[in-house]
């Protein structure tokens, strides 16, 4: 096979890297649900059903991946494109303009559920046959960056697909492909939203393939008398998982902010007293913040935590601590805070407090204060206990939260601004009896109000949802546009 294309840095004019593990979630489906629930459902194929199909796809994309390469789209079609859907099942008919639309638009295929169903409409009117189809698809050649505006089009491919599918008003689901990478949209989401699977990590192994026949086959689009297919089943699904995920992370949240309280309070060093409560709970809120945003954009890799090799991923990030983390004597000392040290390091690097930095670890700069040391001298001048940090990051990182001798999975992309967002307004209170500095377990979160500005945590909430915004094409905050006007983009997009 030749040399598979390596996915390592993202698309200049975007900031946004392609599809670098075998699927992204952008809000259709979610993690969780692709690796906890989807294969319990009885239309999971089997060995059997994917083996076949499996064999062909893998076998000529090895075949014409140089050729597709170096033509055009036509060729991409002709040679990869048909006879992939061919396989999978789906008859089609190429650049069928859609009916009754002011503009004019032509998708490039309509796909339809069988043979049968083609053969019934195929002489009769564009009305008809679109009514006849399950979902239609456009095409890029070979490699073309499906996160980038195309040149001729003056536009998102993803934009061109919606035209379709709002025009078409018929059909809910489209795919949008270059051969190496299929993503799906569908017309009652966001604009942003969509799935994508790395087809060339797809091919590698049977177990993986399983996800792209079991989403991109024609069972998948096929509609019941609810007029609803396979693929808004897994969509429903992986929103109600998802929303239990986050519920149970909501709750989490207020016992993350008294470990961490207290982690901070029990240190002598720290000199915290009754006075700076209302001080330590904001500061605690803006350290869970950090940490968010850095998950975030690690489980997006808008940092650069792939490949493994990289100096980020190797030396500062967080996701590296996934392992050690289930190691529980790994980082369990009351008295060393390198953890913390750590952490307080990437944070004046994601700052840019030394630009030096930025440059030696491909880290962008980041300028919406969140970060800023000099906004925050508190969490500069305190320090917290590994062992009171590992609790922490496990609360974060993982669903179940792992016990001693347990395995569990990482969260990797969940709405944490949600969750974290209703411990705005409250503080913290010393239990009655509690004598000050104190042992672990003095402090709890109450329900008054704590000087915590609102505003300012619905900014770092929403901007760690959207470190990443198309139409700015950069990190949403970088050094090269200034933090006012940046924050106030952030916040409309909040809003809105």
């Amino acid at each position: 096979m030749p040399r598979a294309k390596r996915y390592t840095d993202p698309h200049p004019e975007l900031g946004l890297p392609e599809v670098r593990k075998l699927w992204q979630t952008e809000g259709l489906f979610s993690d969780h649900y692709l690796k906890k629930r989807i294969q319990e459902n009885s239309w999971w194929p089997n060995d059997a059903e994917a083996q076949p199909i499996f064999e062909f796809c893998k076998a000529l994309y090895e075949k014409r991946y140089l050729a597709c390469a170096k033509n055009n789209e036509a060729f991409t079609r002709q040679e990869l494109l048909d006879k992939i859907l061919e396989k999978l099942g789906f008859p089609f008919s190429n650049n069928l303009g859609l009916p009754e639309s002011q503009q004019d638009l032509e998708p490039d295929y309509i796909l339809y559920p069988d043979a049968e169903t083609k053969e019934r409409v195929i002489d009769r009117s564009r009305e008809e046959r679109y009514r006849a189809s399950v979902a239609i698809l456009e095409a890029k050649k070979l490699n073309h960056p499906l996160s980038q505006i195309s040149r001729h089009q003056l536009r998102y491919p993803h934009q061109q697909i919606r035209d379709y599918l709002n025009e078409a008003q018929v059909l809910t689901w489209g795919i949008l492909t270059n051969g190496n990478e299929w993503r799906l949209y569908c017309r009652d989401t966001k604009p942003s939203h969509f799935f994508a699977i790395n087809f060339e990590l797809a091919i590698q192994s049977l177990d993986n393939f399983k996800f792209f026949v079991a989403l991109f086959a024609p069972a998948g689009f096929v509609r019941d008398e609810q007029k609803k297919c396979r693929l808004d089943q897994v969509r429903e699904g992986a929103l109600a998982a998802q929303s239990e995920l986050e519920e149970d992370l909501r709750k989490r949240v207020f016992t993350l902010i008294e470990i961490l309280a207290n982690g901070f309070a029990e240190r002598v060093e720290n000199k915290i007293t009754d006075t700076d409560l209302p001080r330590l709970y904001e500061n605690c809120l803006i350290f869970l913040y950090r940490l968010l945003f850095i998950l975030y954009a690690e489980g997006r890799s808008l940092l650069p935590v792939e490949p493994k090799s990289r100096k980020y991923y190797k030396e500062l990030s967080l996701v590296r601590l996934i392992n050690p983390l289930r190691n529980f004597s790994e980082y369990d000392s009351r008295t060393r805070t390198r953890l913390y040290e750590d952490i307080r390091e990437l944070c004046h690097l994601i700052n840019g407090t030394e630009e030096k930095k930025n440059v030696e670890y491909k880290v962008p700069q980041y300028n919406g204060g969140l970060f800023d040391p000099n906004r925050h001298p508190d969490l500069e001048q305190w320090r917290v206990a590994d062992c009171v940090l590992a609790d922490v990051l496990r609360g974060l990182m993982f669903n179940p939260v792992p016990e001693r001798g347990q395995a569990a999975l990482p969260v990797e992309t969940v709405d944490f601004g949600r969750s974290a967002r209703s411990a705005i307004g409250l503080d913290l209170r010393r239990i009655d009896g509690a004598s000050f500095p104190s042992p672990k377990g003095l402090l709890t979160i109450g329900g008054g109000q704590s000087r915590a500005s609102p505003n300012r945590y619905l900014l770092h909430a929403g901007l760690h949802r959207k470190i990443y915004r198309p139409e700015y094409g950069r990190f949403a905050a970088r050094r090269n546009r200034p933090a006012r006007k940046c924050e106030g983009r952030a916040q409309r997009g909040i809003e809105g």
